[in-house]
């Protein structure tokens, strides 16, 4: 088994394709780092971010920016410019379909950003596997879950309907 992207030794599946450690790494993070955009933290920002893996993501994404970073939930109430926060793909997914059949589609703005929200479940659980970090989560079983639940052997659906909920955002927030 050879990894899709340096043909070294793929030891990992990803999307039904053979992966090593270190490309699942970096393309994580890249993922992560083009999400985070180039405006959204300052110098000199403080920052609270929810847990262990939101930690480890946000560091390699900002690389040496320095910020006031902030671990842990129990911090909630402090004062801070920005609130790092961890729901995966597969939850944005799903919250946004269960608000759909709900018929009550919502958009949050605000100083919360969801770090996670390019990235499957699967690979933040690789991810915190191989670089041993804790992954924190709490589920809601909604419709949303439900019904991707039913589509589940198509693997790629989660990322086209992340796609299009971006999509949509974007055009709610315009109006």
């Amino acid at each position: 088994m050879k990894c899709y992207i340096c043909s070294g030794k793929g030891n990992l599946k990803h999307l039904d394709r053979d992966v090593c450690p270190k490309c699942l790494v970096r393309n994580v993070e890249k993922r992560v780092k083009k999400h985070l955009g180039r405006k959204l933290f300052k110098k000199g920002d403080s920052v609270l971010v929810v847990g262990e893996v939101e930690e480890c993501l946000l560091k390699a994404a900002v690389k040496n920016l320095p910020l006031n970073i902030t671990v842990g939930r129990q911090h909630l109430k402090g004062k801070f410019d920005k609130i790092v926060v961890g729901r995966t793909m597969d939850e944005v997914d799903e919250e946004f379909l269960s608000q759909v059949f709900e018929g009550k589609i919502m958009v949050k703005e605000g100083k919360f950003f969801n770090i996670l929200e390019p990235l499957s479940e699967e690979e933040v659980i690789l991810y915190t596997q191989i670089k041993e970090v804790k992954f924190d989560r709490e589920r809601l079983k909604n419709e949303g879950e439900r019904f991707l639940n039913g589509l589940r052997q198509f693997k790629e659906i989660k990322y086209n309907v992340y796609k299009n909920i971006k999509e949509l955002r974007t055009i709610l927030l315009k109006n």
